[in-house]
């Protein structure tokens, strides 16, 4: 059992279901509202290489904002340390399959779904901004971890609307989320976790 008092299998198994149901309106969204979501340009090579550049570049961005001496950088150290406890016990198999869910689920419930049928109501601002609010209220542990997922939410949405290839962004949330829990979980030294208590 882990210090929280919950099986390493329950925290598991209880993000997955969090990424089913975000899967599962996403796909009722698109079927209900009809809207046209971007599966994939012409290449499904070019977006995956497209999408693993962007996780790259952008874990590299956040590293070094973690390990910065800034008051964001200890805050986000904190929330990684947090986050490192509650899921100290998950094998790599399972960081693997949270990472790929989370990227697949929520892209489709956000981007896939939220962002195109707002866009369709409004207009692609706002679809863009409404959609990214909703998808960094739903990731909230303090404002400063708010306004960082916001900011993500709207280069996965930009990245959506110039690509038009959700799979280009799936994979990059879903890159992105597999090397900042591989590091965060096997690698705590590399963000400066010791520092964050």
């Amino acid at each position: 059992m882990s210090g929280t008092g919950i099986y390493p299998r329950d925290i598991f198994r209880l993000i997955l279901l969090l990424e089913l149901v975000a899967l599962v309106v996403g796909l009722v969204g698109v079927f209900v509202s009809g809207v046209q979501v971007y599966w994939r340009r012409e290449s499904v090579y070019g977006d995956t290489l497209t999408g693993l550049i962007f996780a790259t570049v952008s874990f590299l961005l956040v590293l070094w904002l973690i390990r910065s001496n800034s008051h964001i950088g200890g805050v986000l150290r904190r929330h990684c340390a947090d986050l490192r406890h509650f899921m100290a016990a998950c094998s790599a198999v399972q960081i693997v399959v949270i990472s790929l869910a989370a990227g697949i689920c929520e892209e489709v419930l956000f981007r896939g779904f939220l962002q195109s049928w707002l866009s369709h109501l409004s207009s692609p601002a706002a679809g863009l901004l409404v959609a990214s609010l909703v998808f960094a209220l739903l990731h909230y542990a303090s404002f400063i971890y708010f306004a960082a997922t916001f900011l993500v939410g709207i280069a996965f949405g930009v990245c959506y609307r110039m690509t038009e290839s959700l799979l280009c962004v799936a994979v990059w949330h879903a890159a992105y989320d597999l090397f900042v829990l591989t590091v965060m979980l096997r690698f705590p030294h590399l963000l400066r976790l010791a520092e964050a208590r």
